[in-house]
């Protein structure tokens, strides 16, 4: 990771790109809007708790900082895949 400031933002980014994706998913199929909120209300938390873990950072030993930033990138990879399959799955149907 270059740097926290630089990972928050790729948070954000990904977190917010499921929402909007979300939206407008729900704007086309209207008959799956609680699946679609179900996944933006877990994209949020997700958000949040990562964000925070980010923000544990800054107690965590120097010398277990990377390791810790890398743990929380790869979790922001793993849940925004995710996300990302659920939606691909509800438009297929």
């Amino acid at each position: 990771m270059a740097n926290v400031r630089r990972l928050k933002k790729d948070v954000d980014y990904l977190m917010f790109a499921i929402v909007a994706d979300s939206l407008n998913i729900a704007v086309r199929k209207s008959d799956k809007t609680e699946e679609i909120g179900k996944i933006v209300e877990e994209a949020l938390h997700n958000r949040n708790s990562l964000r925070s873990r980010i923000s544990e950072g800054r107690r965590v030993e120097k010398s277990g900082k990377k390791k810790h930033y890398r743990a929380v990138f790869s979790d922001l990879l793993k849940l925004s895949d995710a996300s990302f399959t659920q939606l691909s799955e509800m438009v297929k149907k």
